[in-house]
């Protein structure tokens, strides 16, 4: 599930396109439930990129400094330790979970951000 909160957003669409007409202060918020797909990889020059995505191809990016992903990564360890994954989350990984078989591997726990 995707949920998109916008806070004065306006919006021309004229031939096809896109544009933001509204003022700049504009503010928006994005959540994403039931992620089914988690993955980091490098972005640019020295930045990490997170992408998650949910069983119904929604999907949100975020690129963070080093430091701003080890503090996560920190958090991360905190809240989880260093939990082996549970049977469950190997037949999601596997596939073998009903419905699971067109989703690409799941990684959980804190070991996504090694």
């Amino acid at each position: 599930m995707f949920t998109l909160e916008t806070e004065s957003f306006a919006f021309e669409l004229k031939e096809g396109t896109v544009k933001h007409v509204g003022a700049s202060t504009a503010a928006a918020t994005a959540k994403l439930y039931e992620v089914t797909a988690a993955e980091s990889r490098a972005f640019g020059d020295e930045r990490v990129k997170l992408a998650f995505e949910d069983g119904e191809g929604n999907e949100v990016e975020v690129a963070l400094f080093p430091e701003e992903a080890a503090e996560l990564r920190a958090g991360l360890a905190e809240l989880v330790g260093d939990q082996e994954p549970t049977a469950e989350d190997s037949r999601a990984e596997s596939g073998s979970e009903p419905g699971g078989a067109d989703e690409g591997p799941t990684q959980r726990g804190s070991d996504w951000l090694e």
